[in-house]
Parts: C-alpha cells; structure tokens; sequence
C-alpha cells in the first residue's frame, strides 16, 4: 500500500533536477471513478511518483456520446461509480528517458479504464534552460501550419490551442494558443505545445514528441512557413507517421 509520503510525492508539481534538457506532458483524460485510488496505487508501484504529478482537469468532461454509449452497453443502467472524472497526469522526464516513461504510463492508463474525448488535449512543454529560444519559436512558429493539419478539426475549433501570429509571441497571455510561448517560458523556462488532440497512444505521443524536440534541436532555423518537411529532415518512422496523419484529417 502506498504511504502518504508516496501520495504527497504523487500531487506535487515536478521540476528539473538536472542541467540535461528535460520534457514537459501533459495528458488529459478521463477515468472512471472507482479505479482513481488503484490507478494512483499502480502509479507508485512503478517508481512513477518522481516523474509524474496527477491532478484533476475541470475543462475535461463526458460528452453526450460517451454517455450513450455506456447506457447502450448496460442496458440503460447507468452506474454512478463508472462516471469518469476528467485528469490531467504531468510527465517530466530528461529527454533521454521520457520514452520509457510515456511507455509505463500509457500502459497504465489503458489498464484502470482511462479514455480520451474531444474535451481533451494532448500539450507539451520544452525546455528552453540550455537553447536559444527565439530559435526554437521560430522553428515551431513556421511549422505550425503543418502541426495543424496532423489534427482534426475539432481540435482547431477548441479554443484551447488557437492559432497565433507572430506578433503575438511577447505578449502577456499566451495560455491558450497552439504555440504558448509568454507564459510558459515566463513560469517554466519552456514552450509549450498545445496543438495535439488527447490521446493515450503510446506510439502518438511518442512520434509526436520526437518530432517537436527534433524541432528545437537542429541547427537550421527556420525563416517562413513550412509546406511539407522536405528541410527539417525528420527521422523518417516520424516522418511516415506525420503524413499519414496528414492524410487522415485532409
């Protein structure tokens, strides 16, 4: 049984310990109520409790669908202890371990019944401590178009990660656009991504953070807008993966 210690260690908000560039995750999600205490309990079982902080998300929520679906399956009873609770699980890992670390998570968020809607969002934070981060804006500010199309629509239209213009780099609220730069860099030291639909996928979050640290991690700079990924030369697993995305959401 996990101490309270363990549970304190859970609930408190992580920071770097290292000078090697670290990650940032932030996965929303839904979790049906009676698995939150084994699914923090699984959490510190797996050393998770270091690397991960747990909290709950007021802007995720049921949709009418996920409702009916589960009418549909209990024959129209529907039990209050499977009503889910909307979670935000915060990953922070050194780069050369955060894939270990989605691994681990991942698999147990399918394993208590965790599930993802169109309330949720997928947002990443990168460390700026040790890079030039108007080079990094840059190189994600002119790949934003491209980011967007890897999404649907729903996504877009959320509110949550809207589109932003140059100009608006420097300005004092930032939160809620695809790019935040202002206000994470201001309480972070990072920039955050916000453009990804939520998701549980190992394999997306994986492909997605590889491709948004190999962003802020080539020497190129980008100077205009992106069409395709002819000039950032992605790993090409990360590449196949972007474009069949693409491809789906066209």
């Amino acid at each position: 049984m996990a101490t309270k210690a363990q549970m304190d260690k859970l609930s408190e908000a992580k920071k770097p310990r290292l000078k090697k560039n670290y990650v940032g995750i932030e996965l929303e999600f839904l979790i049906p109520n009676k698995n939150i205490k084994a699914f923090k309990d699984a959490l510190i079982e797996h050393d998770l409790e270091t690397k991960v902080n747990l909290g709950t998300d007021s802007s995720v929520e049921e949709e009418d669908d996920d409702v009916w679906a589960k009418i549909d399956n209990w024959g129209g009873i529907l039990n209050p202890e499977d009503q889910p609770e909307g979670g935000e699980l915060r990953i922070l890992a050194a780069e050369d371990e955060v894939t270990s670390v989605i691994n681990d998570v991942c698999l147990l968020l399918r394993e208590f019944g965790c599930y993802t809607n169109k309330t949720c969002g997928l947002h990443v934070h990168l460390d700026m401590r040790n890079r030039d981060a108007q080079k990094c804006y840059n190189n994600l500010f002119y790949m934003q178009d491209i980011m967007f199309k890897t999404q649907s629509k729903n996504r877009a239209s959320s509110g949550f990660c809207d589109y932003i213009f140059k100009e608006y780099k420097d300005t004092a609220d930032s939160h809620y656009y695809g790019i935040n730069y202002s206000n994470a860099y201001r309480k972070h030291q990072t920039i955050e991504v916000r453009i990804h639909e939520g998701t549980i996928n190992v394999r997306e979050i994986r492909m997605w953070v590889r491709f948004l640290t190999h962003l802020v991690n080539m020497d190129t700079t980008l100077t205009q807008p992106q069409k395709n990924f002819q000039y950032i030369h992605l790993p090409n697993e990360v590449r196949l993966y972007l474009n069949g995305r693409i491809k789906k959401f066209a």
